[in-house]
């Protein structure tokens, strides 16, 4: 009796550590930069063009600290975390900034610890 409830109880706690980390997987989908067009909160100045789409981002003057693959400063989007770089942008911590970037997707294989998408600075149409 006591050799099956122990088997069962394992099963159940691990279960549980499986569930959790799908719970934790899911929230890191919902914020800025992450590779999901869906409700991101950036605006799309334009799509399609030969340097890929283009997207106006709000930059707040202040970097938060985040959690990516480790400790690090984020900046802050359209209001939401971002974790990936932007080429061609240097912030200015404590100035505020409205820029366009050109969003495309990554070459595959794309690494673990990166987003799907490179971001680069170009003129706002």
């Amino acid at each position: 009796m006591l050799k099956s409830f122990t088997k069962g109880a394992g099963r159940r706690a691990a279960g549980l550590m499986i569930a959790g980390a799908a719970l934790a997987c899911a929230a890191c989908t919902s914020v800025a930069g992450d590779g999901d067009d869906a409700g991101d909160g950036v605006e799309t100045a334009a799509s399609g063009s030969a340097e890929g789409e283009i997207e106006r981002f709000d930059i707040a003057a202040q970097t938060q600290p985040c959690v990516g693959v480790g400790p690090m400063q984020c900046l802050i989007v359209n209001g939401e975390f971002f974790y990936n770089s932007i080429e061609g942008y240097t912030h200015v911590e404590g100035e505020a900034a409205q820029i366009c970037v050109a969003k495309t997707r990554r070459p595959d294989p794309v690494p673990a610890d990166a987003g799907i998408y490179l971001y680069r600075a170009v003129p706002c149409p």
